[in-house]
């Protein structure tokens, strides 16, 4: 694999605030400082909102309050307010969503279940997380009767307040520790996203960390620093550091720093990295081998695990490690000790939130699947950073860190001891080295493509009568480096790895371009009774209507507003989509009203919705010239009844916004 990592007992681990930022200028309303991730900001800024809100703009209010709370770890108080939303007429699938994973991470599994069975199988790519989330909660459930009694987990410094966690050890043995702490000489900021204070780095002689001493003079500033990790000769290190919104560094980047005459160096920013990416959770296998997260998108989805060789005093190109220890998920956190990787995962099957699993190489060269440490070890909360101390014989024997019981969403360290009263054996916490099994296990795609059959095959706003299969549409499997035709029933047959995500783009004369992600499915378990497995995906493809108007379901509006409603973003967002991935297309959006209110006013009030689709548009990236826009008042009514006897549903079929599609 790597040449797996000789006597390697320091284990550094994380910072929990890799962001992105975006700018100082001060912000108004609640909404601005979400988009700008100053979640502290924007709870404050919504909860006034909130109190002299209408009625009808509670429901999004309150939920926006629970997004807040949910980035900053405040399970309850996101649980809270999206209940809010709930009982203020909220009935959105992300609400449904987002509520059963924030009672999925505060362990309330039956009502995180009610809630994923919420969302409506119409809303597929989240129905279909919504269906694995419900899977992974009943195997929670089930995981939580498995408590080890072998092991004690009791938390660090019960009696003082501290918001921090366990980086690792240096070489002599001492506690490295990020902290919510000030520095003596330096001024105490806090960040926008928590509304607490920035890290900083600091050193115990032992596990009380009511003493904390600060590491050097060079590496804490005003701004974050987290993540300390020094090689085992004491002559390197490594950390990460965040700067301030609005500078020009404003993302989180590594930086090292060599001792010299005993003193370590002014820290100076890794060479290997990209400006507009982040980096962190830094850990020394070696002198040699440097461990890291980065969200690159080239990697394998959210931030992956990747590893790094020095070689003459130069560090190589990164590599990503493979599947199945990176998920579409977020992995972070690696340490090492032997050939055992342990590392946290959001994604695999876990408890609740962040879970620590433990993965080895095999022989042949690939990972053995990624095993769940479980209670005690992991809990419904976040958990991250397993850290073993030097000698297994010492008590504690091994440390992590969690935000369990805490309502501020705060970390804590904790210890793991050998409970001696327990009569159960001690399990061991590496993974199991299972049996290198001898089936040919083989993974087959069968893909089928079909188009919309409409009642006047010249309306695509007519009825739609089902669905026919396409012949001939190209097709490339970009990770395969494999090209495709379909056949006469708009089939394509080919074989696939296990263990890999696969991006799929099918292509056909005035057709839309279709986009497809192929999850990776995991190389089956030892003794796996079935060979060959199957993915078998339908994806409809859209005929390209040039100069066609075609009316965008479910873009509905409040009385006299123009303002984009919640329920509309889902409509909207498949429209950006359509003209992210066909970037040859422009469009026209039209708005138009029913017959009530005089013409002047129908055609000023048109105009304004038709510019906030456009405003939605161009804010997803789209270019404003490629989106020209109009508002046709009432000029354009389908619903030719006499304006005082229409109903409602007539009324709202003249109240409607469109798009023309145009080369």
């Amino acid at each position: 694999m790597f040449g797996l990592i000789k006597n390697s007992t320091i284990i550094i681990v994380l910072s929990h605030l890799l962001l992105s930022c975006t700018t100082l200028e001060k912000v108004k309303t609640g909404h601005e400082a979400l988009n700008r991730k100053q979640y502290a900001v924007a709870i404050e800024l919504f909860q006034k909102e909130y109190k002299s809100a209408k009625t009808i703009d509670k429901a999004e209010i309150a939920f926006l309050l629970g997004e807040c709370y949910r980035n900053i770890k405040q399970t309850e108080n996101a649980v809270k307010w999206y209940l809010n939303s709930a009982e203020s007429g909220n009935e959105s699938d992300q609400l449904f969503y987002n509520t059963g994973l924030m009672f999925k991470q505060t362990g309330q599994y039956g009502q995180a279940l009610k809630y994923f069975d919420k969302v409506s199988v119409k809303n597929n790519q989240l129905f279909l997380q919504a269906k694995r989330e419900r899977d992974i909660c009943r195997q929670a459930n089930q995981w939580q009767t498995l408590y080890n009694q072998s092991y004690q987990v009791e938390p660090l410094a019960k009696e003082i307040e501290f918001n921090g966690y366990l980086c690792g050890f240096d070489p002599k043995g001492n506690f490295l520790i990020s902290a919510e702490r000030e520095v003596k000489g330096i001024s105490a900021n806090k960040h926008k996203w928590t509304g607490r204070p920035f890290l900083n780095i600091f050193y115990s002689g032992d596990d009380d960390i009511s003493q904390l001493q600060e590491f050097g003079n060079h590496l804490n500033t005003p701004y974050h620093e987290a993540d300390l990790t020094i090689n085992p000769s004491n002559n390197e290190l490594v950390f990460t550091r965040c700067y301030p919104d609005g500078s020009d560094e404003n993302f989180c980047q590594l930086y090292s720093s060599l001792r010299v005459n005993q003193n370590w160096s002014e820290p100076e920013r890794m060479s290997f990295q990209s400006e507009n990416l982040n980096y962190g959770h830094s850990f020394f296998a070696s002198d040699s081998l440097l461990f890291f997260s980065c969200n690159d998108p080239k990697g394998k989805g959210g931030y992956d695990i990747y590893y790094m060789r020095k070689v003459k005093n130069r560090w190589m190109t990164p590599v990503v490690l493979p599947e199945p220890v990176n998920s579409p998920g977020n992995e972070f956190y690696p340490t090492v000790a032997g050939d055992t990787i342990y590392f946290s995962s959001d994604y695999l099957p876990g408890l609740g939130g962040t879970d620590i699993f433990v993965t080895f190489p095999l022989s042949d060269g690939r990972w053995s699947p990624p095993q769940n440490l479980l209670p005690p070890i992991n809990s419904p909360a976040d958990d991250f950073g397993f850290h073993t101390y030097k000698s297994r014989a010492k008590q504690p024997f091994a440390y992590f860190n969690s935000n369990r019981d805490s309502k501020t969403g705060s970390d804590r360290i904790f210890a793991i001891s050998k409970n001696e009263t327990s009569v159960v054996d001690t399990i061991s916490l590496e993974a199991e080295k299972p049996v290198v099994d001898s089936k040919n296990y083989r993974l087959f795609l069968t893909l089928r493509v079909f188009e919309q059959v409409f009642e006047d095959v010249t309306d695509p706003n007519s009825q739609i009568l089902g669905k026919k299969p396409v012949n001939k549409a190209t097709g490339k499997i970009i990770e395969a480096e494999k090209t495709f035709i379909t056949d006469l029933n708009g089939r394509y047959i080919t074989e696939l790895n296990f263990d890999t995500k696969y991006s799929v783009i099918i292509d056909k004369p005035s057709y839309l371009t279709y986009y497809l992600d192929l999850p990776a499915v995991p190389y089956p378990l030892e003794n796996t009774k079935l060979e060959n497995h199957h993915i078998s995906k339908e994806v409809i493809i859209q005929k390209i209507y040039l100069d066609k108007e075609m009316v965008m379901e479910n873009i509905f509006y409040d009385l006299d507003k123009w303002d984009i409603r919640m329920d509309a973003i889902p409509a909207l967002n498949s429209l950006l989509n359509t003209m992210i991935k066909n970037p040859e297309l422009k469009v026209l959006i039209g708005a138009h009203t029913d017959c009530r209110a005089d013409d002047a006013y129908n055609m000023e009030l048109s105009k304004k919705r038709a510019e906030s689709v456009v405003n939605f548009l161009t804010k997803g990236g789209i270019l404003k010239e490629r989106i020209t826009y109009e508002g046709y008042g009432e000029t354009r009514l389908i619903e030719k009844c006499v304006c005082d006897q229409c109903n409602e549903v007539q009324h709202q079929k003249n109240r409607r916004t469109t798009f023309t599609l145009t080369k």
